[in-house]
C-alpha cells in the first residue's frame, strides 16, 4: 500500500479537528510543512532520484535543475564513465580560479572540470566546446515530496509524518502542546526514522532498542 498526499492531509485534519472541506488550505499547508521537515532532516533513500540526462550546448554553462529538486548529490555529477565526474566547487571559487571573465562570450570554450549550483541552475565550468557538448550531463538528487498523488514516503513512516505536520498546525493554532511535540520530534520520532534499516543482507542484525531486556529476541541484544 502507498499513501497519498490527500490521505495524509485528511489524517492531519482529523486529529487537529479541522474541517477538511472548509479549511483544506490550512490542512494542506500543515501537511506540506511536515513533509518538508522530514525531507530536511536526512538524506533519505526514498527521496533519492536520478535526473533526466541534460543535453549540453556548446558555449552554454547554465542548465535548469529538476523541478522537484531539493538538494543535489554533489558526488554523482558526470558526463560518462567513472573518469568523467566533475568536481564540485563553490561559484566564487570557480570565478577566482578561472577568472570572472570565463563566462563572457569572448572567452573561448573548453572542457568543463567543475560544477556548482547557481540559483535554480546547475552550472558547469568551463563552457563546453562542441566536442564536449556531444556528451550529456548526468546527476542524482534528493527530491521533494509531491503535493498531489502518491507520496514517496514509506508507509512505515506515515504516522510520524502526521505528527510532524501536527507540530506546524499546533504552532499556527497557538496550541500549548506544540513545545512537547517539538521535543518528541527531536528526541523520539526523528531518531526512530534514522535508526530504521530498510535493506538487509544475509546475516545482518537489527539491533534491539536500548530499553529492551536481553533475551526478548534471542540470547543477545539484536536479532536474528
Amino acid at each position: 500500500m502507498s499513501t497519498t498526499f490527500a490521505q495524509l492531509q485528511a489524517g492531519v485534519a482529523a486529529i487537529l479537528g479541522i474541517d477538511n472541506t472548509d479549511e483544506a488550505t490550512n490542512a494542506t499547508r500543515y501537511t506540506k510543512a511536515g513533509l518538508r521537515a522530514i525531507g530536511r532532516a536526512g538524506a533519505w533513500e526514498w527521496l533519492h532520484a536520478t535526473a533526466a540526462p541534460v543535453t549540453l550546448v556548446a558555449g552554454t554553462y547554465d542548465y535548469a535543475l529538476e523541478s522537484d529538486l531539493f538538494r543535489i548529490d554533489t558526488r554523482s555529477i558526470r558526463t560518462g564513465g567513472k573518469d568523467s565526474f566533475l568536481k564540485w566547487r563553490k561559484s566564487d571559487w570557480i570565478d577566482g580560479y578561472l577568472g570572472p571573465d570565463w563566462l563572457d562570450a569572448a572567452v573561448g570554450n573548453g572542457t568543463p572540470e567543475y560544477v556548482t549550483r547557481y540559483g535554480n541552475n546547475i552550472r558547469i565550468a568551463r563552457k563546453p566546446d562542441s566536442t564536449f557538448a556531444a556528451n550529456t550531463l548526468k546527476y542524482q538528487y534528493w527530491r521533494s515530496e509531491p503535493a498531489t498523488g502518491t507520496l514517496y514516503l514509506p508507509d512505515e513512516f506515515v504516522d510520524i509524518a502526521v505528527q510532524a505536520s501536527l507540530i506546524y498546525g499546533m504552532v499556527a493554532e497557538d496550541d500549548p502542546r506544540s513545545d512537547g511535540m517539538l521535543q518528541k520530534w527531536n528526541n523520539v520520532w526523528l531518531p526512530e526514522m534514522r535508526g530504521v534499516k530498510f535493506n538487509m543482507n544475509d546475516g545482518d542484525q537489527i539491533n534491539a532498542p536500548d530499553w529492551m531486556s536481553v533475551g526478548d529476541f534471542g540470547s543477545e541484544p539484536g536479532y536474528p
